[in-house]
């Protein structure tokens, strides 16, 4: 009880931060990894939202062409571990690497960039961006080189 009858809030001063700091913290953090998780991912949530997209343009209901953006979503990844998985060429996996790499290095530079700016890296923006650009294209690479992981 507080002075005047009123209760007391268990989640102020102190114990509040020291609660909701590390929470906050591992929120952050668990946001950052799926970022990049989905950028490493790029070309199939590419397809899957276009396919969406145009389903619902075409005149189905919304929780159709959800469906159907993520069956194609889906779809994609199979497809190209199932691709992955059977092209012998060199070649052939070299171009399908390509694929998946390319836009997951587009997609990985631009969050990279855009955390930088917001954390204030001022001139280190492009650097920062372009280690964020190989790292997750070399991730979806590495993905179609061992599909199996």
């Amino acid at each position: 009880m507080v002075a005047g009858g009123g209760a007391s809030n268990p989640f102020s001063g102190g114990d509040a931060v020291a609660i909701l700091f590390p929470l906050s913290l591992i929120g952050f953090g668990a946001c950052i990894y799926y970022l990049f998780v989905c950028a490493t991912l790029a070309l199939p949530i590419l397809i899957g939202s276009a396919v969406g997209t145009t389903s619902h343009a075409a005149g189905n209901a919304v929780p159709l062409s959800l469906l159907l953006g993520v069956a194609a979503f889906m779809g994609a990844v199979a497809l190209g571990r199932f691709a992955a998985l059977t092209l012998r060429s060199t070649l052939g996996r070299g171009m399908l690497m390509l694929l998946f790499a390319c836009p997951a290095a587009l997609a990985g530079f631009f969050i990279t960039g855009a955390m930088a700016r917001f954390a204030g890296a001022g001139g280190f923006v492009m650097p920062l961006a372009l280690c964020g650009a190989l790292f997750c294209g070399a991730v979806a690479a590495g993905r179609v080189v061992q599909p199996g992981s």
